[in-house]
């Protein structure tokens, strides 16, 4: 199934919770349950894709409201800044994290408020791009056409320059001169273009990377390089936590007074200690141990083979009961609630265990004609009749 078809399932799975409910709290915890799910569900290459295919659901779900509506929230976010109330669900639905601790419309108006404005870009009248007369200093540059200024934003040129040759050696050389002049003109050292006194005074205001082309080339801006992540310098929003999560880690990152790179230390160490002793614990038999311990002990209460052994034994008691007795009505059905009875273990785990056991089981049950009415005994529970320590004290030769 393709990442894209699992986040369509995981959003009508949402899409169903969230049917008539319109408490904010509901909504969120809802929301974030299928959010979290469908980032473990997809690659991180698909998420983007798959975010908006959630997001696409839950619109087409819930429309927007030009009316206040219980489980609505305003706003004006979008293209074209339409006024408009939208579910809830869109909301917490966001890769921004700090938006899910934003919970009610006075939080909302509160975090609008605090945010910065976007950087406008400067605005430049059009100027047309012109030929070089005799006297200009591009005369210098062969091949050289023009420079035509785009505009600037954060300080940033943006230009773009026409050239006939294709020889890389030069080309560099060349555009250089061309920036230079650019860069003055648009900062108006520069009355026009054939004035190029002050270009040689001029120093770029960016640098950048210039690709020489046969036909137009365009300024390409650096990328900023972001320092490199390391435990020391890692915040705990880099964990990408969920949020209950996070908020227990930060209480106990108070509690314990350790900073958060001791704390990742010390979690990976108990961690990798806890795996350990499992596949420990897994490898261990446990044939030998007496049933009186395996039932009781709490040094086996965790052991992940104890419920499988358990079982297994449970199984074989109540084979050697009902075929020692002479009277039906003494017998028991083998069935998941009575191995249950028997060991203690939880359903589940009982009843992933008896799908191993199926056909041994039903042709046991088969063969002393036993129904699950055989195990209604007024009076009776099978725990009390059936002595598991007894009947098998151990699980060496079953």
């Amino acid at each position: 199934m393709s990442d894209v078809k699992k986040s369509e399932n995981i959003a009508a799975q949402l899409i169903s919770q969230l049917q008539g409910i319109t408490d904010e709290l509901a909504i969120k915890k809802i929301t974030l349950k299928y959010w979290q799910q469908m980032k473990k569900a997809v690659s991180e290459g698909n998420f983007a894709r798959c975010r908006t295919a959630l997001r696409k659901a839950l619109l087409s779900a819930f429309p927007d409201q030009d009316t206040a509506t219980p489980g609505y929230y305003f706003t004006n976010e979008g293209k074209g800044k339409v006024e408009r109330f939208q579910h809830l669900a869109l909301w917490y639905a966001t890769t921004n994290e700090s938006r899910w601790q934003v919970v009610g419309d006075d939080a909302r108006n509160q975090y609008f408020g605090n945010l910065p404005e976007l950087p406008q870009p400067e605005v430049i009248e059009d100027k047309p791009a012109v030929e070089p007369s005799s006297n200009l200093e591009f005369n210098d540059i062969p091949g050289f056409k023009f420079i035509q200024v785009i505009g600037k934003v954060d300080g940033q040129l943006y230009w773009q320059g026409t050239h006939e040759s294709g020889l890389q050696t030069q080309k560099h050389k060349e555009l250089e001169h061309a920036k230079k002049a650019a860069v003055s003109y648009l900062n108006g050292k520069l009355k026009n273009w054939n004035t190029a006194v002050e270009v040689k005074e001029t120093k770029p205001e960016v640098t950048a990377t210039v690709e020489a082309k046969a036909e137009v080339t365009t300024l390409a801006v650096v990328e900023e390089v972001k320092p490199e992540l390391t435990l020391e310098s890692m915040n705990i929003e880099a964990l990408q936590l969920d949020s209950e999560t996070r908020q227990m880690v930060e209480g106990a990152l108070a509690y314990s007074g350790k900073s958060l790179a001791e704390f990742i230390q010390q979690a990976c160490k108990v961690y990798a200690k806890t795996i350990v002793g499992k596949v420990s614990n897994y490898e261990s038999d446990l044939s030998a141990v007496p049933t009186t311990e395996l039932l009781s002990s709490t040094k086996y209460k965790t052991h992940p083979g104890r419920a499988d052994e358990l079982a297994r034994r449970a199984i074989v008691a109540l084979e050697n009961h009902n075929n020692n007795c002479t009277e039906k009505h003494q017998k028991w059905m083998i069935t998941q609630t009575a191995i249950q009875s028997l060991i203690g273990s939880k359903p589940a785990t009982v009843k992933a265990i008896l799908e191993g056991y199926k056909t041994r089981l039903d042709d046991h049950n088969s063969k002393h004609e036993l129904s699950p009415y055989d195990n209604r005994k007024p009076g009776k529970r099978i725990e009390d009749v059936i002595d598991l320590a007894a009947l098998v004290p151990d699980g060496i030769d079953l």
